[in-house]
């Protein structure tokens, strides 16, 4: 019971981090958690100044982006990720 009662508290705090999105159904991500992956982009990237700003965009629109650009750690990956999302929802191409 005891163990039952910590991971109920442990998840309701959790839940305190990651406001509900009004807009949608999707959770947003926490004000840290969203300048981490903005700062991650800038950080990592270097994209041009329009990519970059389409980025942040994307990051705003649809937070769980932003939830798994930070869960990823292969940097390559970071940028094959990020490439394929802006590709997708925006139709920039990489080379």
């Amino acid at each position: 019971m005891g163990s039952a009662l910590s991971l109920l508290a442990t998840n309701i705090s959790a839940l305190r981090e990651v406001p509900i999105a009004s807009t949608s159904t999707t959770p947003a991500l926490s004000p840290t958690k969203w300048t981490a992956a903005i700062s991650a982009i800038e950080d990592n990237e270097n994209l041009e100044p329009d990519h970059f700003l389409t980025a942040v965009n994307l990051i705003m629109k649809s937070p769980a982006i932003g939830t798994s650009y930070l869960a990823i750690r292969n940097p390559s990956a970071h940028s094959t990720f990020l490439h394929y999302q802006l590709s997708t929802e925006n139709g920039i191409a990489f080379n």
